[in-house]
């Protein structure tokens, strides 16, 4: 007879966690379903399997329940145990779950696609840029990915997002106590001030990235064009001067 006592204790099956991915799917073969196809497969798929948590990841287009599907998507919002979301292009369908995701208050990392901006409500809180078209790039960000899903996951992490804060500064005005009051009023000025500094930091870029452009432009041939110098020394027509001033907000009418 086996006795039982010397048979090893089966180890308990830890169910997998699941990771929701939201953001603009496109439609086949466009440029949209591309980038999202990068993000998945390029970014987000790599990341969490090298984070050391088992996941089953899954986009609202890989759904194959019959039923209603804007159910199974909101379900997946709720209950998984991490969402990822894209914000780039700024697609109404991903904000609408975003939002329902905050207001349960239940871990989500933000990332967006470079080039497209941060929306205000979300700008003072940490989001990953990725570029979906260098590949090399997203290997690189995989890294950054994966350290906030570790983050996540660790004992003692707090959920944070505008939802949150919200509460928690309405919490300390309900209080009465003038301290509690003024910690909240504090709160809400260092959130005004991370949002302009975000913006001042964004519209430096545009400058520089104009400029950039500036210095692309083909120099004119000075015979046939009026030409003024423009701060990165080349010569270009005035009409082209006079549109990049405006643009860069040097122009004085």
């Amino acid at each position: 007879m086996v006795n039982k006592d010397t048979l090893p204790t089966p180890s308990p099956i830890v169910p997998k966690k699941t990771c929701f991915v939201i953001g603009p799917i496109g439609n086949a073969d466009s440029d949209t379903r591309r980038n999202a196809n990068n993000l998945f497969l390029g970014l987000v798929k790599p990341a969490v399997e090298t984070c050391g948590i088992e996941f089953d990841l899954i986009r609202a287009d890989q759904m194959t329940d019959p039923g209603s599907i804007t159910e199974q998507v909101i379900n997946a919002v709720l209950d998984a145990d991490l969402v990822v979301a894209d914000l780039s292009e700024r697609n109404p369908n991903a904000f609408y779950e975003l939002g329902i995701r905050h207001v349960v208050r239940k871990p989500v990392i933000h990332l967006i696609g470079i080039g497209s901006d941060i929306p205000f409500d979300n700008k003072d809180y940490r989001t990953i840029a990725f570029d979906p078209l260098n590949l090399d790039a997203l290997q690189a960000t995989q890294v950054e990915l994966c350290a906030h899903i570790e983050t996540i996951f660790k004992a003692g992490y707090k959920v944070s997002n505008p939802v949150t804060l919200a509460l928690g500064a309405k919490a300390l005005r309900l209080t009465g106590d003038p301290k509690d009051k003024i910690i909240a009023d504090l709160v809400e000025q260092v959130r005004s001030i991370s949002v302009r500094i975000e913006e001042i930091e964004n519209t430096s870029e545009h400058s520089r990235a104009l400029q950039r452009m500036a210095e692309q432009l083909p120099i004119p041939d000075s015979n046939r064009f009026g030409h003024a110098k423009i701060s990165v020394g080349h010569a270009i027509p005035l009409k082209h001067q006079r549109l990049i001033d405006a643009l860069m907000g040097k122009d004085k009418k």
